[in-house]
C-alpha cells in the first residue's frame, strides 16, 4: 500500500518564490503608486501604511488559497482583479479631479465619500496585488 505525501509546509515556497517575486513585480511601482494623487493628501500618510500592510496579506492569503485552484479560475480571478484595479484608479481619478472643483459634497455625502474614497485606494491596492499574485500562479 503506497503512502500519502506528507503535505507540504503552506510557508516553503512563499518563502522562496512568492515573496520575492512579488517584491520583484511590485518593487518599481510601490513608490509610483504610494505617491501618485489618487487621494487628498489628508488622508495619505494614514491610509498609505494600510495600503502597503494589506496589498502584501492579499497577496499572500491569494498565494496559499489559489495554488489549489484551476487554471481558468485562476485567469478569471487575474482578469477581474485588473479589471477592479483600473477601475479603481479611474475613480479614484475622477474624484480627486471632480471633488470642491465640480461637486462640492456636505452632511452625509461628504461623510460616505470620506469613507468611499479610501476604501476605493484601498482597492488599487488589493486588486493589484491579487493581479500580481494570480499571474505568478499563473506562470
Amino acid at each position: 500500500m503506497a503512502r500519502k505525501p506528507a503535505p507540504s509546509a503552506p510557508f516553503a515556497d512563499w518563502a522562496s518564490l512568492g515573496l520575492p517575486a512579488f517584491a520583484a513585480a511590485l518593487a518599481p511601482w510601490q513608490d509610483k503608486l504610494t505617491s501618485a494623487e489618487l487621494i487628498p493628501a489628508y488622508y495619505q500618510p494614514r491610509i498609505s501604511i494600510l495600503a502597503s500592510v494589506l496589498g502584501v496579506l492579499v497577496c499572500f492569503c491569494l498565494w496559499l488559497v489559489c495554488k489549489r485552484l484551476k487554471r481558468r479560475r485562476l485567469i478569471i480571478l487575474c482578469l477581474s482583479s485588473l479589471a477592479v484595479f483600473i477601475a479603481a484608479i479611474l475613480g479614484c481619478l475622477w474624484l480627486n479631479a471632480a471633488v470642491d472643483v465640480d461637486w462640492f459634497p456636505e452632511g452625509g455625502a461628504l461623510a460616505a465619500l470620506r469613507l468611499g474614497w479610501q476604501l476605493l485606494y484601498l482597492a488599487v491596492f488589493a486588486s493589484f496585488s491579487s493581479a500580481v499574485a494570480t499571474a505568478l500562479l499563473l506562470r
